[in-house]
């Protein structure tokens, strides 16, 4: 899901020297975001 959110998020960049960046940028930031999810949850239990 990850992935595909951020292919879709930076479509318009597609074929642009930024794209990839882009992309990491996006995945990188959301692995984070669920990361820290993830943790919340725990600390919960």
């Amino acid at each position: 899901m990850r992935d595909k959110s951020c292919e879709a998020e930076v479509e318009g960049n597609r074929g642009g020297t930024g794209y990839s960046g882009f992309l990491n940028e996006c995945l990188e930031r959301k692995t984070k975001q669920r990361t820290a999810e993830l943790e919340n949850y725990l600390r919960k239990r």
